[in-house]
């Protein structure tokens, strides 16, 4: 079975080189300390995000627990 990093490299190479550059134009490289947010509670995701090393975890609350 195809991993979804591996699906996602072969769309990537199978773009044209204006939808390549494109998507380097409005990519970028963050790094996160351990206990960082990503997205806090009532901010819209607006972006996508590729985890290359670490582990992150997302919840939500249901009345307060």
């Amino acid at each position: 079975m195809t991993s979804f990093i591996d699906k996602i490299r072969e769309y990537i190479r199978s773009l044209n080189d204006d939808s390549s550059a494109a998507l380097q134009n409005i990519s970028f490289e963050s790094c996160y300390k351990k206990g960082e947010f990503l997205l806090r509670q009532n901010e819209t995701c607006s972006k996508s995000f590729l985890i290359i090393s670490g582990i992150a975890r997302k919840y939500y609350l249901n009345d307060g627990k």
